[in-house]
């Protein structure tokens, strides 16, 4: 338990570093907010996924979602996206989709809404853990972020290089 603990320790030092490294807006509000850079291993968590199953206008929707969001439309996107969330009503993929989506467009608070409410759905998903601790840092729940990460580290993967980085 200590080694998991140091290592986790180790993890957030450097998830606060790269965090303030590359929030060049923070306190920005909404939209007028651009876009943060994030380090690959981090930035891989805000990407659009393709619905696995579920209804066809769902997956259309969420494929025009990612072309548009692709074409820098965010605005359409996201109309798109929550078309798609409202036919897979407990799908945490289209929720996922939509923080990406907020993400892109700055809006980091919304962004963590959405990745709340994947995580609520599939709490041992990688990636809606792991992007909502990160949301949840950078909005100031530190204690949060920690619990969310600990918690993933002793239910579901033990040695997560994501986790433990």
């Amino acid at each position: 338990m200590h080694g998991v603990l140091d290592t986790f320790r180790e993890f957030w030092s450097r998830l606060n570093t790269l965090a303030l490294a590359s929030c060049g807006n923070c306190g920005a509000i909404g939209s007028g907010k651009e876009r943060v850079r994030l380090e690959p291993g981090l930035a891989r968590l805000f990407v659009l996924r393709p619905l696995r199953e579920g209804d066809e206008e769902a997956i259309r929707a969420t494929q025009r979602g990612a072309r548009l969001l692709h074409e820098g439309r965010i605005e359409e996107s996201l109309r798109e996206l929550h078309d798609a969330k409202r036919l897979v009503q407990r799908d945490h993929v289209a929720r996922t989709n939509l923080a990406a989506a907020y993400f892109e467009r700055g809006d980091e608070e919304s962004a963590l809404h959405w990745m709340r409410e994947a995580h609520r759905l599939a709490p041992h998903d990688e990636t809606a853990t792991l992007a909502t601790a990160l949301l949840e840092q950078r909005t100031g729940n530190i204690a949060d972020a920690q619990w969310l990460l600990v918690n993933f580290l002793q239910e579901v993967d033990a040695s997560h290089i994501g986790a433990l980085r």
